[in-house]
């Protein structure tokens, strides 16, 4: 569990000490493919397959925000009408908690008394850290993920000295665990467990952000391919505890140093961690120091671009590489390796965490028993595209643009697209109401409709965009007019083609207007 952290840095190792006790256990249990209940009825022909867009990655899906590339954490929320937290959504660990009342001077905390589904259970919780217990008790709640509601049994924290200053001066308020249900204490259902049903596959995927000034994304029900080049390489699970696959060796200057053909994917512990031997056998061939009073190991960072590439080759030969900038961490003039050696497991393993994750975007298949990895695709590869204008009026509109200029062409998610429209009106306009569809991939996505005479804000469904409009300054007279609108789509927009469409009628029904903005990200 959490284990360490470091003063700068807050480091998390969040699966390491239930390791031992289920250990023992692991290689007798059966490893079955399973399907989600909306999985199975497509496979029937009871569901209709969905529109291009869902297939290349219009699952619901979450900001994952970043606290100094160490702890990651994203929102979900507890109760009716529901109260919202930040939470580390950990695959090495399978329980959900909260802080509770204790907490009301430092921290958001669950007020069960507040929630109209709220329903006492009362039973005494406890989990051993590394570092010391964090205990309280169940309550049951619904919880919903993003969008997802379902009954969930989980903790009301009162004891969290467990984590230390890593929590107080954190910014995470609970964990919410995504591994197995043989790990959770108390035999409790994991949350995925319970919002699997209503996902279209039972997977969830992760792209962690590379610096806190953006943001990465956690998918249920599917993956986004916009976030990854490539294709995904699969490794098949070795038991369903953890997310244990095979690993076949790791390597630096093309030196084996690895004891263990096993390991973790654990998306709650910030660093690397494996045998003490192996790490010192590491830190030994790329010239790393340590130092005594903190127990980690640090290169200059004058030293980083020189540093050998380290090779993780996992079960049927899939190998992926981390560079010197890739493993290690600035902290001031001299840089953190993130690696760090754990011992007293009944089963040696290394632990690949976020250090691995931020570079490869990685798939939780719980349905397939596998785990997908892909290089993921850098900012400036998936956020960037270009856009038109183009006047359809087919002569039957009172209004012709002649200029339609979009600013800029070269346009970006996250940053807005404006389009300003200057023509001539042939019939004076009082009043009337504008028609608005977006569509993506030729399939319409969304339509709205407005008044025609003024300003009106859109906001797109699924959070992946807002059409700000510039409507018509009525009454007009013919003549000179202008139109316009902005439009913001986030990074966890799909990439495609958009095609957005407005057309107007005036007082008389009379066509007055019709522009077309194409997209391409």
């Amino acid at each position: 569990k959490v284990k360490k952290f470091n003063k700068m840095m807050f480091k998390f190792v969040t699966g390491a000490v239930m390791l031992g006790m289920v250990a023992a256990s692991q290689h007798t249990m059966p490893i079955k493919r399973q399907q989600s209940a909306k999985a199975e009825r497509r496979a029937n022909g009871e569901l209709a397959l969905e529109p291009d867009m869902r297939v290349v990655g219009d699952q619901p899906s979450i900001p994952v925000h970043s606290y100094q590339s160490s702890q990651f954490y994203a929102e979900a929320s507890i109760g009716t009408p529901e109260q919202t937290f930040s939470f580390i959504y950990d695959t090495g660990s399978s329980n959900l908690w909260a802080p509770g009342k204790k907490f009301s001077g430092h921290k958001s905390y669950y007020k069960h008394d507040d929630s109209s589904t709220y329903v006492a259970n009362g039973t005494v919780f406890d989990i051993e850290y590394g570092s010391g217990p964090v205990s309280g008790f169940l309550s049951e709640d619904s919880v919903t993920i993003d969008g997802f509601t379902f009954p969930q049994t989980f903790a009301e924290i009162t004891d969290v000295s467990g984590l230390g200053t890593a929590y107080t001066m954190g910014k995470f308020d609970g964990i919410l665990g995504l591994a197995f249900d043989t790990i959770s204490v108390d035999g409790i259902a994991p949350p995925f467990y319970n919002m699997m049903d209503q996902l279209d596959d039972p997977v969830f995927s992760f792209q962690l952000p590379t610096s806190d000034d953006a943001d990465g994304e956690l998918r249920f029900g599917g993956y986004n391919t916009d976030l990854f080049t490539g294709d995904l390489q699969y490794v098949d699970l070795e038991a369903e505890t953890y997310w244990q696959i095979p690993m076949e060796d790791m390597k630096v200057n093309g030196k084996s140093f690895a004891s263990t053909k096993h390991a973790i994917v654990d998306s709650g512990t910030s660093l690397l961690a494996g045998p003490t031997d192996d790490v010192k056998a590491f830190m030994k061939e790329i010239g790393a120091k340590k130092i005594p009073i903190v127990g980690e190991y640090y290169v200059s960072c004058d030293d980083v671009d020189s540093l050998p590439e380290l090779s993780i080759t996992l079960g049927g030969g899939l190998e992926l590489t981390l560079t010197g900038a890739e493993y290690t961490i600035p902290d001031g003039p001299m840089c953190l390796v993130a690696a760090m050696g754990i011992d007293g497991l009944q089963t040696p393993l290394w632990i690949l965490g976020d250090t691995l994750m931020q570079k490869y975007y990685t798939v939780f298949d719980y349905g397939e028993k596998r785990i997908g990895f892909a290089e993921a695709a850098t900012d400036s590869s998936m956020l960037r595209g270009t856009a038109k204008a183009t006047d359809c009026n087919d002569g039957s509109y009172t209004i012709s643009f002649t200029d339609l200029k979009v600013s800029p062409d070269d346009v970006e998610k996250e940053a807005p697209v404006t389009l300003t429209a200057s023509g001539s009106l042939a019939k004076p306009v009082t009043s009337g109401t504008y028609s608005l569809d977006v569509q993506f991939g030729g399939t319409s996505l969304f339509t709205h409709s407005g008044d025609a005479c003024g300003d009106d804000t859109v906001e797109l469904p699924a959070g992946v965009g807002t059409i700000d409009i510039t409507g018509l300054t009525c009454p007009a007279a013919p003549g000179a007019v202008e139109w316009g609108l902005s439009l913001t789509l986030p990074s966890i927009a799909p990439s495609g083609d958009y095609t957005i469409k407005v057309t107007g009628q005036d007082q008389d029904s009379t066509n007055t207007m019709c522009i077309e903005v194409d997209l391409s990200l």
